[in-house]
């Protein structure tokens, strides 16, 4: 895969402080960009590249159940609940 892709999923985050989980759980839809060499972006502009505490290639390791951590201190841990859209090309790419 090359180029720049998007798909809208939902994911349930929590705020981390330390080595724990904090606060409420938030059920949450976002855009995810895949930039194609294993960058992935959040619509808020945090970047990840771990999954389930792998390194990835792609988008195609965010399934349902798949958990990460970003933030610009890695302050969350997400869990994909749901892919809502397939990946697309992004516009203007």
């Amino acid at each position: 895969m090359t180029g720049l892709r998007t798909a809208r999923f939902q994911i349930q985050r929590q705020r981390v402080a330390g080595t724990r989980l904090i606060g409420r759980t938030q059920l949450l839809e976002v855009k995810i960009l895949d930039y194609g060499n294993g960058t992935l972006e959040l619509d808020d502009g945090s970047t990840f590249r771990v999954v389930n505490g792998q390194f990835v290639k792609n988008g195609d390791a965010l399934r349902a159940g798949a958990g990460f951590v970003y933030g610009r201190d890695d302050e969350f841990s997400a869990t994909v609940v749901a892919q809502l859209t397939p990946w697309v090309p992004h516009p203007g790419r």
